[in-house]
């Protein structure tokens, strides 16, 4: 018959947690179109390539845009030009009229050429500001920090208005999204850590913390929404990747073992 041991109880901090798995996604993706039609001269990043706000991704060509500016320019130069002297002879026409020199008539007939003049300029000035606008579409720049996730078009294709050129996604930090079984619905809040692990990595966990919590439980799957950030500096993880999560809900403290 063997002897039983024994040993004193210890009293140790035991974290809780709750399981679930979900996916990585970009902390912003956005999907960037054209604002102008014409022909692609350049397609100036590809996929996988990092991009910063504001860096020029594709290429329009001007050669029209840039006579429609030209146009629309010189038609504002010609209306400011009218203009002004349609003012000098409705100025002329008041200081003759307080001579007695013309008709009351005759100086309020200058005044509505003069009315009509400057309301054609700002016309004109509306159609140039268009014009160039659409000139500086014609440089599709990207609206966030990130990678290229997909190239839509290639040099030398006819692209239409609004028609989607490139697919960008922030991948630091990436973002979590989990869904949580309703009976942890008390348990779960903003600002908890939570480890994450994926198939990539077996045996490695990344830290992140939870950032919004879904204030409903859907009634389908009787679950309610969790999201976490996870932060991403070296670009280890990849949006879309599965991953298993352990949401660090409290931890129990001094328990007997």
């Amino acid at each position: 018959m063997s002897a039983v041991k024994t040993a004193p109880v210890e009293g140790l901090d035991l974290p809780r947690t709750v399981e679930t798995v979900g996916t990585l996604q970009g902390w912003e993706e956005v999907t960037v179109s054209a604002e102008v039609s014409g022909v692609v001269e350049k397609v100036l990043a590809d996929l996988g390539d990092g991009v910063q706000a504001g860096q020029p991704l594709v290429q329009i060509s001007i050669k029209e845009l840039g006579a429609a500016f030209e146009r629309a320019e010189g038609a504002f130069a010609r209306a400011e030009a009218q203009a002004e002297e349609i003012a000098r002879r409705r100025a002329r026409a008041e200081e003759l009229n307080k001579r007695g020199l013309i008709s009351r008539q005759d100086a309020e007939g200058l005044e509505s050429e003069d009315r009509a003049a400057r309301a054609a300029v700002k016309e004109r000035r509306g159609e140039m500001e268009i014009a160039r606008v659409r000139l500086a579409n014609a440089t599709i720049l990207a609206p966030i920090a990130g990678q290229v996730r997909r190239r839509i078009v290639s040099a030398g294709e006819f692209i239409e208005e609004k028609k989607p050129v490139m697919v960008l996604v922030s991948s630091h930090p990436l973002k979590l999204s989990v869904q949580v079984p309703e009976r942890f619905a008390g348990e779960v809040r903003v600002g908890q850590p939570v480890e994450i692990s994926v198939e990539a990595y077996p045996g490695k966990t990344f830290a992140g913390k939870v950032t919004r919590v879904a204030p409903a439980v859907a009634v389908e799957s009787r679950a309610f929404a969790v999201e976490a950030e996870v932060p991403n500096k070296g670009g280890i993880l990849k949006a879309g990747s599965f991953a298993k999560a352990a949401i660090r809900t409290r931890i129990d403290r001094n328990v007997p073992v």
